[in-house]
């Protein structure tokens, strides 16, 4: 009997696994925010080229956003301080941006010679990314499903509250990139852990669950709400830690640990499994995980 027909007498797809969906594979829901929050923190304000002649920064301080548009749009010698990156043919070195988002392109003035940071900072991010994945595959299968997803997400966090407070493009980008390396390790390794507590005739439940699009819907509606780069980070990290809290509940991968020899730590994961599902375990499964290890070393042996 292999490992995974153990799960059809512990119950199936029962409560255990229920709840591994929301808690565990729900973990998603989160990363796909943190994944698309690029998407706000660069967007663009329409700005007004900041010239001395027209506005003095005392000036900018009283004055309100209407006001500044109507004497922006007359401009300077009847040239519109508009979205423009240079008056009179002076390059702007100051910036008013309008509207109440605040991005990254209003806070370090990503306009004009650095318009091609924010676009840097996404491939910056997604190079993270493919770099998290590799880590997090060779992880996996050498510290184990349970350690790799849950040091990542932890990382996932403690880099998103570290990037709330960036006083640089430079350190938000940098920072960036480690949140891309732990997303990578989570997406890699979320989807093997989950379906190692699954009988193979209920695996395919899991791509299915909507938890990135409902993370992405989520994200757009705190985007609305807060309008701030720094907040949606600093949130993403806070409504991460119920899923944090699932490593002290959800046990280790029995089959990971029956490959790895752990036989004693996958016996008392599976118990585990059928006391949640009020279940009994069969008698037969130490013997199971016992023959599936000298299997699996067997096959090792031939190469």
């Amino acid at each position: 009997m292999a490992i995974e027909h153990i799960f059809d007498q512990i119950g199936g797809f029962g409560r255990f696994q229920v709840l591994f969906i929301f808690w565990v594979y729900g973990i998603k829901f989160m990363i796909a925010w943190s994944t698309m929050l690029l998407s706000f923190a660069s967007f663009k304000n329409q700005y007004a080229c900041v010239v001395d002649s027209v506005f003095n920064q005392s000036e900018l301080e009283i004055l309100d956003e209407g006001e500044v548009w109507s004497i922006a749009k007359r401009g300077f010698n009847n040239e519109s301080l508009i979205d423009v990156c240079e008056v009179d043919g002076v390059g702007c070195q100051s910036f008013y941006f309008f509207g109440t988002k605040r991005t990254i392109t209003s806070e370090w003035n990503l306009v004009c010679d650095l318009r091609w940071m924010k676009a840097t900072i996404t491939s910056i991010q997604f190079v993270g990314l493919t770099v998290g994945a590799i880590i997090g595959g060779q992880s996996g299968d050498y510290f184990g499903r349970n350690k790799t997803l849950y040091g990542s997400y932890l990382l996932h966090s403690i880099f998103n509250v570290i990037a709330a407070f960036s006083v640089s493009w430079q350190m938000f980008a940098v920072l960036r990139f480690l949140i891309g390396v732990t997303i990578g390790m989570v997406l890699v390794m979320i989807v093997p852990y989950s379906t190692e507590f699954y009988p193979i005739k209920w695996r395919h439940v899991i791509p299915p669950a909507p938890m990135w699009p409902l993370g992405v819907c989520a994200f757009a509606m705190a985007a609305w709400l807060l309008e701030d780069w720094a907040d949606l980070h600093l949130a993403c990290a806070a409504l991460g830690i119920p899923g944090l809290l699932g490593y002290f509940y959800i046990p280790e991968s029995p089959r990971w640990l029956a490959t790895q020899g752990r036989e004693e730590e996958a016996h008392a994961a599976l118990t585990k499994m059928a006391r949640f599902n009020a279940k009994q375990l069969p008698a037969s499964a130490r013997e199971t995980i016992q023959v599936g290890h000298e299997w699996l070393m067997s096959v090792k042996s031939w190469f």
